[in-house]
């Protein structure tokens, strides 16, 4: 009976000490260290330690937890969606750990539909030369904007498509570079037909009052002219284009004018296309203006 109830006593103090050591390891301690933990992402992270000492992070920010026992620990970064990374930190004996959360990379794929071939640049960064319908991949791109700059081969001095794609980490972004060739509507706003000119060469033709489409247009600034079938200016404006835009223009008409000399005793009545344009004096001149260019009939009627 003596040795029953000694034992049970023996296997009491056993349990009661390995409890007491249970609770003095999760108590403060003067052996205990510390963890500075930076988030260098562009999210919220929940940073847990051993399950139980547990810190949220805002984009950026860099905190001290205290009081976190020394030796290997088990760590759970716990990112936007749900997404956990498990890693091992050693803690020091009242020293300092340091724990980097570093920013998830993403990528980005970039579409050439431009309609040319087309060099591409990422922040800076030469991707190479994507053809017509293909495509270029930037990897490793830190999580938030980035700059894609698209320049058509061959034409050093030709303007660049430019876009800004979002990253994500860890995640794939799509770019399409979209057309690179402009369009431009010209409006006749004559009361006669004409032939369309850009930059000096014939394009199309254009009915009074009608609007005419021209597309594959390079950027950039041009002349847009319409002309009589003889060559003669009848309007003209100037248009300038961004890659894929579409612009309207309505070339305003040139003011000719017409000079004529009286060298008569009497005066006389100017009938200019049929209709009477004023009368000029004996051995004087007149000037009428407001005449589009190009051929006119004159008649002169004595008195």
């Amino acid at each position: 009976m003596t040795a029953h109830v000694t034992a049970t006593r023996t296997a009491l103090t056993l349990l009661a000490g390995l409890l007491i050591s249970a609770g003095a390891a999760h108590a403060r301690s003067p052996l205990d260290g510390r963890v500075r933990v930076h988030n260098d992402r562009h999210r919220p992270v929940q940073v847990t330690i051993d399950g139980e000492l547990s810190a949220r992070l805002a984009p950026g920010q860099t905190r001290v937890l205290h009081a976190v026992p020394n030796g290997v620990r088990f760590v759970e970064i716990r990112g936007a969606g749900g997404r956990v990374v498990e890693r091992k930190l050693a803690v020091p004996v009242a020293g300092l750990a340091i724990l980097e959360i570093q920013a998830l990379a993403g990528t980005a794929v970039v579409h050439n539909d431009s309609g040319v071939a087309m060099r591409i640049e990422v922040d800076g960064r030469d991707l190479g030369v994507a053809r017509q319908g293909g495509r270029v991949k930037a990897v490793d791109l830190r999580p938030g904007a980035h700059r894609v700059l698209a320049r058509p081969v061959g034409r050093r001095s030709a303007e660049a498509i430019v876009q800004t794609v979002i990253v994500d980490a860890g995640e794939r972004s799509q770019v399409r570079l979209g057309d690179w060739f402009a369009q431009v509507e010209v409006h006749n706003p004559l009361d006669r037909g004409a032939q369309v000119f850009l930059d000096g060469r014939r394009v199309n033709r254009a009915r009074a009052g009608r609007t005419e489409l021209l597309s594959r247009i390079e950027p950039g600034r041009h002349l847009v002219e319409l002309r009589t079938r003889r060559g003669e200016v009848l309007a003209r404006s100037t248009v300038t284009l961004s890659p894929g835009e579409r612009e309207r223009v309505s070339p305003r008409a040139l003011q000719a004018e017409l000079q004529v000399r009286n060298d008569r005793r009497r005066a006389v009545d100017v009938l200019i296309d049929g209709a009477h344009r004023g009368r000029v004096a004996a051995g004087e001149r007149r000037i009428f203006s407001d005449l589009m260019p190009g051929r006119h009939r004159v008649t002169i009627v004595g008195r």
